[in-house]
């Protein structure tokens, strides 16, 4: 009598594992984030200005490529200023806006950021924005968050950019991360 009690557990266990493990193989992948956004500091520096400092970090196993746009020196050296970090804020009836940069830059070149690599970039954000701006009713109240677009592929960067160039052909957007939402101090007296 034992011995099939024994057996009958040892059934029924299998049997338990055997529903949970098909459960596990049917649960969808979670997918992390190929890239992440950190926001390390937030000061606010006076009534009106706050500086911010963030990393971006590629958590993929491949590369990642980030919106960049060309720089031409005296010695016609190109360079690239990365330009696809976007600072937005909460508003009740629209959502995420975003509230800088004020106008749309035209992607034309990308910055390769490799596995496990991260870039630091250092922001300031003065209030009022300058005229060219849409959007001008911006308050250092509320929360905020850092956007970065980016492409997974130099491909995707030329084909985003050839579809930018060509007149009736909106593309894709790219891919984006953002940070977790914060909000701005008062000034520190």
């Amino acid at each position: 009598m034992r011995i099939i009690r024994i057996s009958n557990i040892l059934t029924l266990s299998l049997a338990a594992f055997s529903c949970i493990g098909s459960f596990a193989l049917q649960t969808p992948r979670i997918e992390f984030p190929k890239v992440k956004v950190l926001v390390d500091r937030v000061e606010r520096v006076s009534s009106n200005e706050a500086d911010f400092s963030l990393k971006i970090v590629n958590a993929s196993t491949g590369p990642v490529f980030l919106e960049a746009y060309p720089l031409l020196k005296r010695n016609t050296e190109k360079t690239r200023i990365f330009e696809g970090l976007y600072l937005e804020q909460w508003r009740e009836r629209e959502g995420w806006i975003i509230v800088v940069p004020c106008r749309d830059l035209f992607v034309s070149d990308a910055i390769k950021l490799e596995p496990d690599e991260a870039m630091t970039q250092e922001r300031v954000l003065k209030l009022p924005l300058s005229a060219v701006c849409k959007e001008r009713n911006i308050h250092f109240e509320g929360k905020f968050r850092f956007r970065v677009d980016y492409f997974e592929s130099g491909n995707a960067v030329e084909t985003y950019i050839e579809q930018m160039s060509s007149l009736g052909h909106e593309p894709e957007p790219p891919a984006f991360a953002v940070s977790e939402p914060f909000e701005i101090p008062s000034p520190k007296k």
